[in-house]
This record gives structure tokens, C-alpha cells and sequence, in this order.
């Protein structure tokens, strides 16, 4: 249970603290390391608590996604999208689809850090 609250607080805090509305650019790589910002070929998608679930599997599959992994408390997916999909023109798709999505993000790269024992 404990588990479970910290997971989903985790990726509660991720999803708000990303903004939406960056530019992104498929495979953008930064100079320092030369690592992805984030997984190419997923997304976060969190729906509106209106939607049915019908209109949810209906997206997903017109669009051909595939839902990686489902976080019901969140209201939101990982989604696999497919073959020659880039993350970016996922967005603009899914953006376009705001009656049914609150939010979209790509699957950001984190880490956690540990309190150093003082």
C-alpha cells in the first residue's frame, strides 16, 4: 500500500511540474551527457474524469496505442505509440483531442535523489 502511495505521489508530482506547452524536438539531446530528455515512442496521457471508457478505447485504437501501463488513480496512461510516430506529433494529436484529455506529456527521464545521512 505504502508502495503504491509513493508511486503515485511520485508520478502526481511529475505530472504537474511538466509543462505542457515546451516546444519539443524529437530525440533532443543535451550537450552535457548526450541522454534523451525523454523515452522516444511513449507518452503520458491523463484523461478528463467525464470520459467513458469506451471513448478512451476508441482513441487509443483509432490512433493505434498501445497502453504500457494504466495508473487508474491518476486517471492516466503510458502509452506505446506506434511505428513512425514521433513523440511530437503525438502531442499535437493529442492536443487537438481536449474533450476527452487533460493532459499530455513524453515519458520524462527522472531520478530521485537520496537525502545524504548527516
Amino acid at each position: 500500500m505504502r508502495k503504491l502511495l509513493v508511486n503515485t505521489l511520485i508520478l502526481f508530482l511529475i505530472l504537474n511540474f511538466c509543462v505542457v506547452s515546451c516546444s519539443f524536438d524529437e530525440g533532443k539531446v543535451s550537450n552535457e551527457k548526450q541522454k534523451v530528455n525523454f523515452v522516444s515512442g511513449e507518452i503520458l496521457i491523463r484523461y478528463k474524469t467525464d470520459v467513458e471508457l469506451s471513448e478512451r478505447d476508441n482513441f487509443k485504437k483509432k490512433h493505434n496505442f498501445i497502453v504500457l501501463k494504466e495508473l487508474i488513480s491518476l486517471n492516466t496512461e503510458l502509452i506505446k505509440l506506434p511505428e513512425g510516430m514521433t513523440v511530437k506529433e503525438a502531442l499535437d494529436l493529442c492536443k487537438n483531442h481536449s474533450n476527452i484529455i487533460k493532459n499530455v506529456e513524453p515519458n520524462y527521464h527522472r531520478a530521485l535523489m537520496e537525502a545524504q545521512d548527516e
